[in-house]
């Protein structure tokens, strides 16, 4: 912890608290994004994205021509749901 957040240029007991849900303070978008860089994990972001009910990030390291019909699919089953939500007036509460 120390190590990641020392590259980061974040106090480790900043960055401790941070990341403990039960502590106030939260991470800025920059913060997050020099974190998810150095450690090349998504999870930050996709939990972020989460709590806007939006889809988990694909970084472009990860695309893959032969995985790009399954993005699609997931894409067009959000979208899917996305229009069924907004024609019966439901709210649509992501994946």
């Amino acid at each position: 912890m120390k190590e990641l957040a020392d590259k980061a240029g974040i106090k480790p007991h900043t960055l401790y608290n941070k990341l403990n849900p039960e502590q106030p303070h939260q991470l800025t978008p920059r913060e997050i994004w020099t974190l998810t860089d150095l450690t090349e994990d998504s999870t930050l972001v996709d939990g972020f994205l989460a709590q806007i009910h939006c889809l988990p990030c694909v970084p472009v390291n990860e695309l893959a021509k032969e995985k790009l019909q399954s993005y699609v699919m997931r894409a067009m089953s959000e979208l899917g749901e996305l229009a069924s939500g907004a024609v019966s007036g439901d709210a649509y509460h992501g994946p």
